[in-house]
């Protein structure tokens, strides 16, 4: 994916290869993809991108969490005033499905305020605890269904 990257001319192109980096589920190779997103090979816009790419698996989940705790003053320094902030902040965090992630997360950001982000931070909470409520009421349903694919 990296020499596709570094041949390719157009700057889409670019784009969704830097996304599809996270689809790996070596949580090593998560974590270099998350790594390259502040290098100075990802253009500062794309990051956000990047970072949210990994996403897609509980694994990438966490590392793009931790990930963004670790390098926090960074992202929000780049960020800081912009729609970017709230995208990071959305990737990262709204898709958790337990309390303990809701107050992870809501610690995180009380020493950590993000102002230009505190709707997206408090939609992302909403989202966490919905998530948890949801599986609370459709374990049943959903060990079945998964039980016959064994």
């Amino acid at each position: 994916m990296m020499k596709l990257l570094q041949s390719s001319d157009l700057q889409e192109e670019k784009v969704r290869i830097l996304r599809s980096l996270g689809i790996a589920s070596d949580p090593a190779l998560i974590q270099r993809t998350l790594d390259f997103s502040l290098s100075s090979d990802v253009r500062s816009q794309d990051t956000v991108s990047v970072i949210g790419g990994v996403t897609g698996s509980v694994e990438g989940r966490r590392l793009a969490w931790k990930f963004l705790q670790d390098n926090w003053e960074e992202l929000h320094r780049r960020y800081r005033g912009g729609f970017l902030l709230s995208r990071l902040v959305s990737s990262t965090t709204g898709n958790f499905a337990s309390e303990a992630m809701a107050v992870e997360v809501e610690e995180f950001f009380k020493l950590h305020p993000a102002p230009a982000a505190e709707r997206t931070i408090q939609q992302s909470l909403e989202n966490i605890r919905l998530n948890q409520r949801q599986l609370e009421r459709n374990v049943d349903e959903v060990k079945k269904f998964l039980t016959a694919f064994k």
